[in-house]
């Protein structure tokens, strides 16, 4: 598009040019002037324009990087919310595919509503919120929490907790009996690892089978 207007404002001023070199003394001359003064003009008016696409790129790019930086922010405002609330946890669903085995098709284990949550039902196990963001001064236990499906027994499950990227613990539990639908929350406690402020994670495996890592993160409120 760039070039077509410069061809356009080119060959418009030729005629011109040429139109007014008609009409006086000095034609030649005339048309030369002309035809420098308006070349220079459309060099600029290209350039200016190169800078101005140049620049809308710019904006664009920095735009996008500062949406990007706001959403992460938004999701742990929304999950800081939700602490106070009895929530309703994502269906999120991971499963390891049919198994087949000695009586048939074997139904696979699958993982329901995998959450982190600082409280729980203490008759089934079950979360009672969904947290990405904890106070290191009012939290006594964080829990990695699910609802597991199709759960044959002996089948072990593991937590390995995380900061900055290094491990700092591991929690076990196996299951001692079958089970169609049951809720598991595996806890964290600072008398287990020191509750410090930071960036977290805990993943999820099941019979050594990574499953789901969950980020969350630990603040100290000021007083």
């Amino acid at each position: 598009m760039p070039l077509i207007r410069w061809g356009c404002l080119v060959g418009g001023c030729l005629v011109l040019a040429a139109c007014q070199s008609l009409g006086g003394e000095n034609g030649p001359a005339t048309l030369q002037a002309d035809l420098t003064r308006y070349v220079v003009q459309a060099t600029e008016i290209q350039a200016a324009e190169q800078v101005g696409a140049t620049k809308a790129v710019e904006t664009i790019v920095a735009a996008q990087t500062q949406a990007a930086y706001y959403g992460v922010y938004n999701q742990v405002l929304v999950a800081t919310v939700r602490a106070g609330e009895t929530p309703v946890p994502a269906q999120v669903r991971v499963t390891g595919g049919e198994v087949e085995g000695s009586l048939g098709v074997v139904q696979a284990l699958e993982f329901l509503q995998v959450v982190m949550a600082d409280r729980i039902n203490a008759s089934d196990r079950c979360a009672l919120n969904d947290m990405a963001l904890f106070d290191v001064a009012q939290t006594p236990k964080i829990y990695f929490t699910a609802v597991v499906n199709n759960m044959p027994s002996g089948t072990v499950l593991e937590v390995i907790w995380e900061k900055a990227g290094q491990q700092v613990h591991r929690t076990s539990w196996t299951a001692d009996q079958s089970s169609t639908s049951e809720c598991i929350a595996l806890e964290l406690t600072p008398d287990q690892v020191a509750f410090t402020a930071g960036d977290w994670q805990a993943t999820l495996l099941a019979d050594n089978r990574v499953i789901k890592s969950v980020p969350f993160a630990m603040i100290e409120s000021k007083p």
